[in-house]
């Protein structure tokens, strides 16, 4: 069993800190104390306080409504991504651990991973480009390349279009996308679409997805 320390925890809220408001920043939505508190299962008070240390450590600056990460925060989130995305590529490709259990345990070990054994890591594995979902994984140089997609909810009628990215969060929804048999490279057509959801042709079957769903593919 593994015990963190005070200054481990803090560490750890800083790295999950950084996360959010780099995926925020990724997504051109703005990370604010609300969205910060619930990323983070804290209350807003605690959140304001981490935040204010965060400044302080020019980890990140307030502007408007949100935070931006400076180049030192960002460079330290992308670190950690890189950390999670590899190790997720590990579980999958080398110890076989089914898609909907990777994430869980990538959040636990993107915090102790050293730097130089993320890089023997992405040695390990071939220098991999993305993850099991198809999210890209960050360079040692801190790069990350943007997904060029469309989601399912987007995407023309009858037009044959391959899967390239599966949100894992959260869970629950995942857990509907898995369950159909959508995977990364699996040949889709949408059918039909609705207010109810999407009635898809795939290599495999078909299937509906509630929009919900579907926005995650």
């Amino acid at each position: 069993m593994f015990f963190w320390s005070s200054s481990q925890r803090r560490r750890v809220q800083y790295e999950d800190a950084l996360k959010h408001i780099y995926n925020c920043q990724y997504k051109n939505t703005d990370a604010t104390i609300d969205s910060l508190s619930g990323a983070l299962g804290m209350r807003p008070k605690q959140s304001l306080a981490l935040v204010e240390e965060m400044e302080a450590k020019k980890l990140l600056r307030i502007s408007g409504n949100g935070f931006l990460l400076t180049p030192h925060g960002k460079a330290w989130a992308l670190q950690v991504i890189r950390a999670h995305r590899l190790w997720e590529s590990h579980l999958s490709s080398e110890v076989g651990v089914p898609l909907d259990k990777l994430h869980d345990y990538a959040e636990q070990k993107e915090h102790k991973l050293s730097e130089e054994e993320v890089n023997q890591l992405d040695a390990q594995l071939g220098y991999p480009k993305r993850d099991p979902h198809g999210d890209p994984i960050p360079s040692a140089t801190h790069k990350l390349e943007k997904i060029d997609a469309v989601s399912l909810v987007d995407w023309p009628i009858g037009k044959l279009a391959r899967i390239v990215h599966i949100e894992d969060e959260p869970h629950s929804i995942f857990a509907q996308i898995l369950s159909e048999g959508l995977l990364l490279d699996t040949l889709v057509k949408v059918m039909k679409s609705d207010e109810k959801g999407l009635h898809l042709w795939t290599n495999v079957h078909e299937c509906w997805l509630a929009p919900i769903v579907a926005s995650n593919v």
